[in-house]
């Protein structure tokens, strides 16, 4: 069984059989892709980040991987037996239509496995408690205020006049 969240049973479980079909849309890093294939699924991942997909090549070498848009997959209808979805559809422009697509490339019977953040889940506590986040972007500010840094390099000065 497979963790829709991290692998220790923090959320539902994917019911995986060796040799089915499954796809990781938004592969990311390919967390899911080499846990998919690890439990014996021939695994295609998605992703629009080709340095994504590069990362993903290396946690799951044995995984097919292609770059492109879940909005509009490169799948024959029904191609896959599992369509996975972690984190995706957060961050897609509209989301109903990858709904929509998942669900097109899915076999009659297949599973569509969407999973997302909940800001007030557990599992959200839990990266907030271990430091596990998202990076922000970084302001780029002086180490010292202005202010700070004037009067710093005023001492210095002075500092050097008395040697």
């Amino acid at each position: 069984m497979l963790s829709c969240v991290d692998g220790r049973g923090r959320a539902g479980h994917i019911s995986e059989r060796v040799g089915e079909t499954a796809r990781d849309a938004g592969s990311g890093t390919g967390l899911y892709t080499r846990r998919l294939a690890a439990l014996g699924m021939v695994v295609t991942g998605v992703d629009r980040n080709p340095e994504m997909l590069a990362a993903a090549h290396r946690k799951a070498p044995s995984a097919e991987l292609l770059e492109a848009d879940v909005n509009a997959l490169p799948f024959a209808d029904g191609s896959f037996d599992l369509s996975l979805a972690v984190t995706l559809l957060c961050i897609v422009p509209d989301p109903q239509r990858a709904v929509a697509e998942l669900a097109r490339v899915t076999k009659p019977g297949g599973r569509v496995v969407p999973a997302e953040f909940n800001p007030i889940s557990l599992w959200a506590a839990w990266r907030r408690i271990t430091g596990w986040r998202v990076p922000r972007p970084v302001e780029r500010r002086p180490l010292l205020p202005a202010a700070r840094a004037r009067r710093a390099t005023r001492g210095r000065r002075c500092a050097q006049r008395s040697d």
